[in-house]
Parts: structure tokens; C-alpha cells; sequence
């Protein structure tokens, strides 16, 4: 039906004289139902090539609209908005559809099997994961998941900076420790780690037998892979599994000294006071960029133009970047470098996940003094547990900076906005329990006729706008999107179930019908939920 509205839309346009291809018409699904169950701007956007004010245009889309079978009716809207209410039998027929697609209501093949990669978390291995690391890794495990769901094929993978000089700085702080568990006099370094998590370190190291001979770039690389070790186990509890830990180090000498090669041979390199520049400025750069200093080390950027190499030639057709807030500065010289080295527009995002405040009683909170500054993912998540961490740190766009409400997220009250939606899905399963389960699949749809209530349509609208909004998320890479449909879903729910018996509704058929409302709005609770990583539990 959505494809029969935008070709008559697009013919209408053609009519007026407006260069739009039914691809071109945009239909959103507004987030106030009285703008309609779509709404489209395409008189807006093509009033100037028609020559025609946007209103005028907008009667001639209403017309075309209103004329599709199964549109209720359309309307103009402010300067030239189209809003497009749908038959009520479109909506609850989507009822028919979750019930029967069960988990797969939703999934789309739109990524027509692309394959993608979402790199994120790549925390440093010197010291354990913190809250940003945690909405990192809650944001990009839900993207994939995202994305996996509207057709692509997607792997995660974590970058691991196990070379240079913070790994030697690592080493040397270990060294420092060990020292002191042996009543040596040591000072660690001024920029060195603390924190008790350097200490369990050293002691671990120090076990073995002629590590006071081992260098700080040794001894620093052995106790990075224990950090990474912990991270990984964190991520696991987390459940962001199917991670591909790709080491820096596995790209020296042999992918650096590619990279280097090819960007010489290409004139994308000079060498300025003995050091070697890349030409990022050619691709939109602020300034151009080191590769390689001036005492022969390659610096950061040049592993990472290495990287980029490496995973365009293991075959992506898309990677996206999911880095810290501290890395703004990158952008400009990542998108840079991929226009220089030929990738094809787009094929790389960058996507910076912003800063959390992890808030108790209004103040800002350490969760833990045993790594110093540090704020533990482990601590976090051990504390108010994966479903409620999770759905937390996604309640925000990446791009906003997240105030997270520890005591809040604790509760199991309906306050908690996770205990308020996974409550919904176990409400419904406690309705079917009693109903004696859910109905034989041949039992035959129920008659919709017999919701007669608004808030009923408006339930059943949030149904029928599920698919609608996954596809949206994915594509505008806002998980958060699933959270709040959880929440308003859930709320419109709730307040229905307090108002109107369900299984003891005047009437048999209504009762059916009803029970049959509330399990699609189970089912797409429960999808949302499972797209966002967060446990769907059948009793509370």
C-alpha cells in the first residue's frame, strides 16, 4: 500500500509539471497520530520545480491520496504538509500481521544484504571499560542489530591500540607496582595508570619468573592483552557477543609499510623536516596529517589509514565508526583519507557517542575508588543490571550527552521506564496465560469491528507503525527510537488495561478481539526489546 501512495503521489506530481520519481516521495509516520498515519512534504520539496505554490500542490497530492483504496482521507497541512489517515481495517489488519510474523514482524530486507561493519567501543587496553565504553557498546550492539534486522549482513569488531607509547606507559606503571609489592622504592611515571586495577596487574606479571628483565614496551603489551582479556568478559556480560578483536599491532610492519607505499607512489604523501606527511588537506582536511615522525615511529594516524585499507579489502560495502566524545578531531581527517584513497562516498560514517553522567540523589557519582578517576562498566552494570543498563544508556540519541539516573534505573517500580515496558509484554503474557493460551493459529482473525474505542485504534496504530519506525532507526542509526516506542507503547497499554476489561469484555467477540490487540502489542513490545539487547521476561 505504502508503494501504490507514492506512485499516485509521484503521478500527480509529474502532472503538475515536478520532476519526482515515486522514490523521491517521502512518507513519514508522524509521532502525533492526529498529523496523520503518513505525512509527506513532497509538495514542499517540489513546488519550485512545478512552479506551483506548495499549497496548491499539496490539494492535487490530497486528491491523488484520498483516491488510493484504502486511505480514509488527507489533508493539507501548514505551508504544504500532506497528512494521510489511513482506513481503520489497514490498521488492524496489522494486528493480524505481528501475530502471524511473530518475531520477524518488523524485519525488512532494505539492506539488501550489505555488508557492513560496526566498529565501537575500541577502548584503549590500559585500563578497564568505563560508562562512555558501556553506551558505546550499548549503542553499537543495538545499531547491529538494527541493522542485521532490515537485511544487511553485519560484524562487530573492536579495535585494540595494543602498540605505541601509551602500551610502554602501561608497562612501566606495572613495573612501578611491582616494585612497591616487593618493598622496592618506585615512583610511577607522572602520566603513568593508577588505580588498584595497575596493582592486581602487577601482581599477576610479577609472578612470573625475570620480568624485572622484560622492557616496558614488553611488559606493557602482556598486561594490555589481561585488560583486554577483562574487557572482553565485560562486553560478553553485556551481551555483545560475536566480537571481532582486531589488534594494531597486526598491521606492522607489513599493512603500514603498504599503506605508505601506496600513498607515495600516489602522490597523496610529502616529507616535511624529515617527516612524512599525508596530503589530507586535497581531501577536505583542516591540515595535513603525520604519518610518520621525524625519528622513523609511524604515529596513530597511520595505523588507522592502515586499518581502513584492511577493511575495505576484506570486502565492506559500509563501515561505520562508533567513537568516545574525546574524538571529534578525527572526523575531518577520517573522511579526508577515504576520499583520498578512492572509497566510494559514504562507505565510511563516524558516529561520536557523547560523554554520561552517571547521577545519584542529582549529583554526579564515582561508582568505585578502587580505579581511581575511572568509572567501571563492570560496577555499573553489576549494580543495576544489563536490561536496565542498556535500555538507560540508549534512551539517548549518541550525539546528546546522557545524564543516567542510577537510583532511578534500580528501582523495579513502574518509574523505571525498562520495568515499565518489560512489565507490558509480562502483562500480556499473564492475559494469555489466563485466557488458557494464545488461540490455534487457524482460529481465524478477530473481529476488529469490535474495537470500537480510540484508544484501541491508537494502540493498534502503534502496531501497525512498528515496521515503519525499525526501518527508520536503522537508517537514521537511532536505537533510541526503540526505546521510545517501548515507553509510549507501554504507557498507551497500561492506561488502556485500567480502563477496559480485556477478557471480561461485554461481549465474546470483543473480548477476542481485544485479547488479540493486547498480544500484537506484546509481540512488538517484546521485538523492540530484543532489537535494544534487553530481556523480554514472561512473569514480573
Amino acid at each position: 500500500m505504502e508503494e501504490e501512495i507514492r506512485n499516485r503521489l509521484a503521478d500527480a506530481l509529474a502532472r503538475a509539471g515536478a520532476d519526482v520519481s515515486a522514490a523521491g516521495v517521502e512518507l513519514t509516520v508522524p509521532l502525533d497520530a492526529a498529523h496523520g498515519d503518513w505525512s509527506t512534504n513532497a509538495a514542499l520539496t517540489a513546488a519550485k520545480t512545478a512552479g506551483v505554490p506548495p499549497r496548491t500542490l499539496a490539494t492535487a497530492l490530497v486528491e491523488a491520496a484520498a483516491a488510493t483504496p484504502g486511505v480514509a482521507r488527507a489533508e493539507v497541512a501548514g505551508p504544504g504538509f500532506v497528512n494521510i489517515y489511513l482506513a481503520d481495517r489497514v490498521v488492524f489488519d496489522a494486528l493480524t500481521a505481528a501475530l502471524a510474523q511473530g518475531a520477524d514482524y518488523g524485519r525488512s530486507a532494505g539492506g539488501a544484504g550489505a555488508k557492513v561493519q560496526v566498529e565501537f567501543v575500541s577502548a584503549n587496553p590500559t585500563g578497564p571499560l568505563n560508562a562512555v565504553s558501556a553506551r558505546a557498546a550499548a549503542f553499537g550492539d543495538a545499531l547491529a542489530r538494527l541493522l542485521a534486522f532490515t537485511g544487511a549482513r553485519v560484524d562487530r569488531e573492536f579495535y585494540v591500540c595494543d602498540c605505541g607509547s601509551q602500551i610502554e606507559m602501561l608497562g612501566a606503571s606495572v613495573r612501578a607496582r611491582g616494585m612497591e609489592r616487593r618493598g622496592e622504592a618506585a615512583t610511577i611515571p607522572e602520566d603513568g595508570y593508577r588505580g588498584e586495577y595497575v596493582v592486581a596487574l602487577a601482581d599477576r606479571l610479577a609472578a612470573a619468573a625475570g620480568w624485572e628483565k622484560q622492557t616496558d614496551a614488553e611488559l606493557g603489551s602482556r598486561a594490555a592483552q589481561l585488560v583486554n582479556d577483562g574487557q572482553r568478559r565485560d562486553l560478553e556480560a553485556f551481551g555483545v557477543r560475536g566480537m571481532n578483536y582486531f589488534p594494531e599491532s597486526s598491521l606492522y610492519p607489513r599493512a603500514v609499510e603498504e599503506m605508505l607505499a601506496r600513498l607515495a607512489g600516489a602522490g597523496l604523501s610529502y616529507v616535511k623536516e624529515g617527516a612524512t606527511w599525508f596530503r589530507t588537506t586535497a581531501g577536505g582536511d583542516d591540515e595535513d596529517r603525520v604519518l610518520v615522525r621525524s625519528d622513523g615511529r609511524p604515529t596513530y594516524f597511520a595505523a588507522d589509514v592502515a586499518y581502513h585499507l584492511n577493511k575495505k579489502n576484506r570486502g565492506y560495502g559500509k563501515v561505520i565508526d562508533v567513537l568516545g566524545p574525546d574524538h571529534h578531531g578525527h572526523i575531518k581527517k577520517l573522511l579526508a583519507m577515504a576520499r583520498l584513497l578512492g572509497f566510494p562516498e559514504g562507505w565510511l560514517e563516524v558516529i561520536i557517542s557523547q560523554q554520561v553522567n552517571l547521577l545519584e540523589g542529582g549529583e554526579k557519582v564515582k561508582m568505585s575508588k578502587r580505579a581511581g578517576a575511572l568509572v567501571p562498566m563492570a560496577d555499573v552494570v553489576h549494580d543495576i543490571g544489563v536490561d536496565a543498563a542498556r535500555f538507560f544508556f540508549l534512551l539517548r540519541a549518541p550525539s546528546s550527552h546522557l545524564d543516567f539516573d542510577l537510583a532511578l534505573a534500580r528501582k523495579q517500580t513502574l518509574e523505571n521506564p525498562v520495568y515499565y515496558a518489560q512489565y507490558c509484554h509480562a502483562r500480556v503474557a499473564s492475559l494469555v496465560r489466563e485466557a488458557g493460551g494464545e488461540p490455534a493459529a487457524d482460529d481465524g482473525p478477530a473481529a476488529f469491528g469490535e474495537l470500537d474505542e480510540p484508544e484501541e485504534r491508537t494502540l493498534a496504530r502503534k502496531v501497525w507503525a512498528f515496521p515503519y519506525l525499525v526501518t527508520g532507526a536503522a537508517a537514521a542509526r537511532e536505537p533510541h527510537r526503540l526505546t521510545a516506542y517501548a515507553g509510549d507503547t507501554a504507557s498507551l497499554f497500561h492506561r488502556y488495561y485500567q480502563h477496559h476489561r480485556i477478557l471480561q469484555a461485554p461481549r465474546p467477540a470483543q473480548a477476542a478481539a481485544r485479547l488479540t490487540l493486547a498480544r500484537a502489542v506484546g509481540q512488538t513490545i517484546k521485538n523492540a526489546l530484543e532489537l535494544l539487547g534487553v530481556s523480554v521476561p514472561e512473569r514480573m
